[in-house]
């Protein structure tokens, strides 16, 4: 059940309380199990027409780094954007390859 916060309401966050922990955005902190770590942690071949969506994933995350750098000055912040941007490339990668 989620409970209003005042101050997180203001920033548009709530959070859940349950029993013996603390739930941020409903994110479970205590749910790690061995089955993720063995998941995570294992090497995953790529299946199917995974490859082929790991490169378009690729290619777009790409064409979205040239308009970053296109559209700003080198700065610390646009080297932030990029690294954030090839951080997303791959989760993307994990959510393919440890969910299927």
């Amino acid at each position: 059940m989620p409970i209003w916060n005042e101050k997180l309401q203001k920033w548009g966050y709530f959070y859940y309380e349950e029993v013996s922990h603390f739930t941020w955005l409903g994110v479970n902190r205590n749910m790690v199990t061995q089955i993720d770590l063995d998941n995570w942690f294992q090497y995953h071949s790529p299946k199917e027409d995974q490859p082929a969506r790991y490169e378009a994933i690729r290619a777009k995350a790409k064409e979205l780094a040239v308009l970053f750098v296109d559209s700003s000055k080198s700065s610390a912040d646009q080297t932030a954007a990029i690294r954030k941007l090839r951080e997303t490339v791959m989760a993307m990668n994990l959510a393919i390859a440890c969910n299927e």
